[in-house]
């Protein structure tokens, strides 16, 4: 059955309506010469005035260049030639400033010819699709300079156990460039042993009955030693849920597994110091600095090594504050302390910053000063101004406990850190030691003399005493008596010397120095 006049535009009208693209019918403007100079809606569908928001009233007889004048230069050529040949118009991903919607939109673009003066026009608003492509594309590019710039180890897996993509931390972890990664497989790079759990778990990805997981395994380095690492596995699903790649995070536990091991292994030597005698304590005298007269010895911590040196603190204290055990030695320096006070010694002990804000080792000092009895009372502690900073409530409870067992509380290092004097001022302290940094250069540094005065100064005004270390020469000790030091420490009025029974005596220092918090109130 053929259709005629109005029926078949009534049919053509019905079938555009039924699209879900806008769809017009353009009729040819043409100047005086004959010239195309714009196109005028002859037919428009519902999709076009949706797309438009306006009537169809509003928009047939109105011509496109005077709705949208950029199309004047963009687009009238184009669809020009289609009326003149017949060529029709395909452009996708089209980018123009819609005048009508007042933005930047891309388009879809189809044009062919209607009759010898009009064209048909469809097109598809694709700005989403292109932002979301873009966004698509942004997301991939962070991900892949994720992947190569990412410290810890990145891959992606194809589902038949190949590596699609490695990154440099990959590469370095298991000893192989990104090319030789490339031609194997997962099971080749991991120990045996590890293989059935890592199918098993796979299988699950795989299925769908999980989305990851993560465990701690062995691989094979390239020259052949087996080295741990913490496996972390997901998965990219295409829309049919099937795994299109695994996404594998590696995290190197070598330094973890050495550091353990180092850590064992120097527990293990200073364990066996202790029980063979080898950790043993030196002891340096504080004295009055006007009279000399000794006061108390400060105890010093020194190791023998296997061969028979006596080792300085520097060469094994750093690793026991590396591996936590310095409350090992501190309390090893207490009961050694003890012993001494038990025998009628003043002694001076240095505890550091593990200790007193680790609340079972400051009860383990607590319980060993209560059983000490009255000998507690010539046991003092030194804790550096860092340790003290470290948790200042925590240095509070430390000296108030001491000052109630009778023991007496100094701040080492003192004036390294004076700027935060101020929260250190409701500690119970009965004396603050200047920092040797400033004994040093006292005689030529104006900047050193300058802050021992205030230090003086400070004590004098809370009624601490001050004592200085690091006094090598008579020069520097005149000084310092000069400047009103109390006490002083060092070479000069004695060296380090190791105990064999009990340094000798120290008198009781004067009286008229307590201990006392340090607030005013």
């Amino acid at each position: 059955m053929l259709f005629h006049g109005e029926s078949a535009a009534a049919l053509l009208r019905a079938s555009t309506e039924a699209l879900l693209d806008p769809q017009v019918l353009l009729e040819a403007v043409r100047d005086s010469s004959g010239r195309v100079v714009d196109f005028r809606y002859r037919e428009v569908n519902q999709a076009t005035c949706d797309y438009f928001g306006l009537a169809r009233d509003d928009i047939l007889g109105r011509g496109m260049v005077e709705t949208l004048p950029g199309i004047r230069e963009a687009l009238l050529p184009t669809y020009t030639r289609t009326l003149e040949s017949g060529e029709p118009v395909i452009l996708n991903d089209f980018s123009y400033y819609n005048e009508m919607l007042l933005e930047t939109r891309r388009y879809d673009i189809r044009a062919t010819r209607a009759t010898p003066n009009c064209i048909t026009l469809t097109w598809r608003d694709v700005t989403e699709r292109f932002l979301t492509a873009q966004r698509i594309a942004a997301s991939e590019a962070r991900y892949r300079r994720a992947l190569v710039s990412a410290a810890v180890g990145m891959c992606l897996i194809t589902p038949d156990g190949h590596f699609a993509e490695v990154n440099d931390a990959v590469c370095e972890f298991l000893g192989r460039d990104a090319q030789t990664l490339r031609q194997m497989t997962w099971r080749h790079l991991t120990a045996p042993a590890y293989i059935e759990a890592d199918l098993e778990n796979i299988g699950g990805i795989l299925s769908g009955q999980i989305d990851t997981y993560r465990a701690t395994r062995q691989y094979i380095h390239a020259d052949g030693r087996l080295i741990w690492g913490d496996q972390s596995v997901g998965c990219l699903r295409n829309a049919d849920g099937n795994v299109e790649l695994f996404i594998v995070q590696i995290s190197d536990l070598s330094p973890v597994e050495r550091r353990l091991r180092e850590r064992l292994e120097f527990e293990t030597v200073l364990s066996r110091a202790i029980a063979d005698g080898r950790l043993i304590v030196h002891a340096q005298p504080i004295v009055e600095a006007r009279t000399g007269r000794v006061l108390e010895h400060e105890l010093l911590v020194r190791m023998i090594s296997d061969d028979g040196r006596v080792l300085a603190p520097a060469e094994f204290l750093p690793q026991a504050r590396r591996f936590g055990m310095m409350p090992v030695i501190d309390r090893f320096m207490l009961a050694r302390g003890i012993e001494l006070a038990e025998a009628g010694r003043r002694v001076a002990i240095n505890l550091s910053a593990y200790s007193i804000n680790d609340p079972a080792t400051v009860a383990g000092i607590t319980e060993a000063l209560r059983r000490a009895g009255d000998a507690a009372a010539r046991v003092s502690f030194e804790i550096t101004e860092t340790a003290a900073l470290e948790s200042t409530d925590m240095a509070e409870r430390f000296s108030t406990e001491m000052c109630r067992l009778g023991c007496r509380l100094s701040l080492d290092d003192f004036g390294t850190g004076f700027g935060a004097f101020t929260e250190l001022r409701r500690m119970t302290l009965h004396a603050l030691k200047i920092d040797r940094s400033f004994i040093a250069d006292l005689l030529t540094n104006p900047q050193s003399e300058s802050v021992v005065k205030a230090i003086v100064a400070v004590a004098r005004q809370f009624g601490l005493l001050t004592t200085a270390e690091g006094v090598e020469d008579a020069a520097t000790r005149d000084r310092l008596i000069e400047l009103g030091v109390d006490q002083l420490q060092g070479y000069l009025t004695g060296a380090p010397a190791p105990v064999t029974g009990a340094p000798g005596r120290a008198t009781d220092p004067p009286q008229t120095q307590r201990s006392r918090p340090l607030s005013r109130s």
